[in-house]
Formats: C-alpha cells, structure tokens, sequence
C-alpha cells in the first residue's frame, strides 16, 4: 500500500514544481490566519458550520471505522466528532499552528495522531491503508485557488485527479471517502466536480446532500458527498 504515497509522485516535473510553489503559499497563509485568530472559521459557533459536521456525521455514523485520515483537520473540531466514530485517526494540517490549537482542544484523546504535513508529500506509516478519508474544506485550496495555477493553465483536474487516486489506491474494499465543500450561490458545480473526479478513481456515490444557507457572515453552501470502494 505504502508505493501509492507520496501523491507528488504522480504529477510531471512542470505541475509539481508550480505546485511546490503553490503549497508554500497556502500554508504560510494559513500560519498567518491561525496565529492571528485561534477560533479561525468560527466552527463551534456558526450554526452554518454545526450543520454541516451533523450531516457529515449523520453520513458516517452506521459504521465504526478503524483507521481514518482526515486531511485539513484546522483546530480539530471536527477531528473531536471523528473520533466517537474512529478507533484510530491520523488528523494532518499544513499549518503548524492549526495543529498546535488542535492539540490543546483535543488535549490527551487516544488514538488521535496530529500532524503538520502536506497531503500531496506526505508519506504515511505502516502500511499507508485507511477505512476511511476525510476532506473537508481542503481540495479548493489544493486545486484551483491559485493565480500562479491558473496563470499556467493548469486546471484543477490535472491536480485533483493524481492526488485522489492515490487516496482510492489507499482505501481496502468498501473503505470509504468523505468530501464537504462549501461554495458561493450558483457555484455548486465546481463542487460536484470534485466528486465526479473522486468517481473516475472507480468510488461509487452512496450519498449526498446539501448544507443550506444560515444567513451568518462568512457562510455560503455546502455539498457533502460519501463515496465508497466497491468490493
């Protein structure tokens, strides 16, 4: 299982190298962001953000699941929701300090492992397999939110599709990937798009619906997608 990991090994030299770039960026803007502002995203707060970890614990919870990834943990909010359902979570931020608040909100939760990593280098230990992988609010800011991306053409199927094989690769049979991504009105497409390229690694859609809006600043809409590894 570990000779699907790193992801980074399935692009070209070009899109790896502007990806390299690109990463440095996003996490030393999201060190900023977490530093500046413990409680960034406002998660325990927002009834927008309540409703969409019920939904994506409601999707999740007629299974218990032994080990899980969960790529974007931020201050680990939902990592704490994970880990009623989990026996073992690897929780991974790019930004230091996301990891640093995760710790003091998770405090000494067993079977909880944090790490500061980039999905797409990142090498996992043991055997590199999960039952189940978690990416919420994380693949925009490994796609397409970047000038330097879309000033090269490079367009987020090119960078999405290495890095969610990899993932798929990583699942046993019936092990399952969980997907939340928020978006602006009208812009449910991009999101959906996400999913169609998490089925063109050969997961099947098993649910997905839709967190709408509350009106509170910040908040849009959400779709959440579970997909699963046939037998």
């Amino acid at each position: 299982m570990t000779d699907v990991w790193p992801a980074t090994r399935w692009y070209s030299l070009g899109i790896r190298t502007a990806l390299l770039i690109n990463d440095r960026l996003v996490r030393k803007k999201y060190e900023g962001f977490f530093r500046k502002d413990a409680d960034h995203g406002h998660y325990d707060t927002l009834r927008f953000e309540q409703r969409r970890f019920a939904l994506m614990q409601d999707y999740l919870k007629d299974r218990r699941y032994g080990r899980a990834l969960e790529v974007g943990c931020a201050q680990g909010h939902f990592t704490d929701k994970l880990s009623t359902l989990c026996d073992r979570i690897v929780a991974m931020d790019v930004s230091g300090a996301a990891v640093e608040h995760a710790r003091r909100n998770l405090g000494d939760r067993q079977g909880v492992s944090l790490v500061r990593a980039n999905i797409r280098d990142w090498v996992p230990e043991g055997d590199g397999g999960f039952d189940l992988i978690v990416l919420s609010e994380v693949l925009y800011h490994l796609g397409e939110r970047a000038d330097l991306l879309k000033a090269l053409g490079i367009g987020a199927g090119s960078i999405l599709s290495p890095l969610l094989r990899c993932m798929a690769a990583a699942l046993p049979s019936d092990g399952r990937l969980l997907l939340a991504h928020s978006h602006a009105r009208g812009a449910r497409p991009q999101r959906v798009a996400y999913r169609e390229l998490a089925e063109g690694t050969g997961l099947r859609l098993l649910k997905e619906g839709d967190v709408e809006p509350t009106g509170e600043p910040g908040t849009d809409c959400c779709v959440v997608s579970l997909l699963e590894k046939p037998a």
